[in-house]
């Protein structure tokens, strides 16, 4: 069973299929089943654009035709043409991180920020919070909040510190130093695509089981990252 860090939960707000949800991870079984279209891939999709951004960014779902990612935004005019996705990472027992990902769906980039229990992002050790945030604390009045008034709301607010990031490489560095990625992918570009491509494969078809269930074996016996 998967030790810390770990995918705590994933949420989604205002994304194609998934609208506002928030999904609780189990420690070892972390499979996604159902009817074709219901949005599996998705998933997959939200997990790489909070992880990797939008530079690199590829639909996982190999179909007629490619899946921007500012196309997974529905288009809501009373609460905005943007959208969030975070996982709430448990970096120790009931102790949490967000790392998240800001889409909007007329900007040409996605814009990364986390959230910690401090408003101190030089330390390079994060301050864990003690409960995850869920999809209703991005809400205020009836509305999504954008991410700067998300920034403004969660520093003044709630006794957590935010910082958006956008430099791609800065919130990598950030991620690894806290041992959220399992490799260093902000000094070389080679490596990022590399893990970009990993993350995309999670979706496809056509997975050998046992050859799935032999590297999870293996893999439980290492201190690795998400």
């Amino acid at each position: 069973m998967k030790q810390y860090p770990r995918i705590h939960s994933l949420g989604a707000i205002n994304i194609i299929h998934h609208q506002e949800f928030d999904y609780e991870f189990h420690p070892f079984r972390t499979d996604f089943t159902g009817e074709s279209g219901v949005g599996k891939s998705i998933i997959t999709d939200l997990i790489q654009l909070i992880l990797i951004g939008s530079t690199h960014y590829q639909s996982s779902t190999k179909g007629s035709g490619d899946r921007p990612y500012n196309t997974l935004i529905i288009e809501t005019p009373d609460k905005g043409d943007y959208g969030y996705t975070y996982l709430n990472v448990e970096v120790a027992k009931e102790k949490f991180l967000l790392v998240g990902s800001y889409i909007e769906r007329r900007s040409k980039k996605t814009q990364s920020f986390i959230v910690q229990r401090s408003l101190n992002f030089e330390q390079e050790n994060f301050s864990p919070f003690d409960k995850p945030l869920k999809v209703e604390d991005f809400e205020k009045d009836n509305k999504w909040m954008t991410l700067q008034e998300f920034d403004r709301h969660i520093n003044t607010s709630n006794n957590l510190g935010c910082k958006i990031y956008n430099v791609f490489k800065n919130f990598h560095e950030a991620l690894y130093k806290n041992k959220i990625l399992p490799i260093d992918v902000f000094t070389n570009k080679s490596d990022l695509v590399d893990y970009a491509k990993i993350l995309q494969a999670f979706a496809r078809r056509d997975i050998n089981v046992k050859s799935c269930l032999l590297y999870t074996s293996d893999a439980a016996d290492e201190e690795d990252s998400v």
